[in-house]
């Protein structure tokens, strides 16, 4: 008789991002978002394309820096049929996201104008599929993320300050927080002997 181990590999799913490897991609790549908005602002238009290629980066770092210290976990195929479902629809979501801001922002500035409203849109964009990453992924600490960047979104508004103060301060904490995380994993697992 088979045994069931549908506990044990819903416990590892739920540990598998314990590592902090997602918070430092997330929190660099809105730290370099942040950056050149305040301080390139001939790249702030195209700032989204390091965060488009530290993104799938992530994985293959991912498997190399966690295999040798835990092991590797062959997800069941409901799983994996979850996840994929899942990750098609926060691309939708993110591609519907970005598709909505443009129009926005575009609209903003053929009626009147005032961009100002606009400012905090790149956080609220940058929110949005944080907090469908989190849901995709059941990692809580991204809801959290997405509501700190959500704050940042409407902080801008409230203080008529430009989107990139922000977005680096937000970047900030949950890099920090994600290099807490990998200190913890690298403490609790070191690399085992082969």
């Amino acid at each position: 008789m088979k045994p069931d181990t549908t506990g044990l590999e819903a416990a590892a799913y739920r540990s598998r991002y314990d590592d902090g490897i997602i918070d430092l991609a997330i929190g660099l790549a809105l730290v370099w978002i942040g950056i050149a908005w305040l301080w390139i602002p001939s790249l702030a238009g195209v700032s989204g394309v390091i965060p488009a290629v530290l993104v799938p980066a992530v994985g293959p770092v991912r498997r190399r820096f966690l295999e040798p210290r835990v092991g590797y976990v062959r997800w069941s195929p409901p799983r994996v049929h979850w996840e994929g479902l899942q990750l098609r629809r926060l691309l939708v979501m993110g591609v519907a996201a970005l598709i909505l801001g443009l129009g926005v922002f575009w609209w903003a500035s053929q009626s009147d104008g005032n961009l100002q409203p606009v400012v905090g849109l790149p956080a609220l964009l940058l929110a949005m599929p944080t907090v469908l990453l989190g849901a995709a992924t059941r990692i809580r600490r991204l809801w959290w993320y997405g509501g700190l960047l959500i704050a940042a979104a409407v902080i801008t508004i409230a203080v008529e300050a430009g989107p990139g103060a922000p977005l680096l301060t937000a970047g900030a904490v949950i890099a920090l927080c994600g290099l807490a995380l990998l200190i913890r994993f690298v403490v609790r697992h070191p690399v085992r002997a082969a």
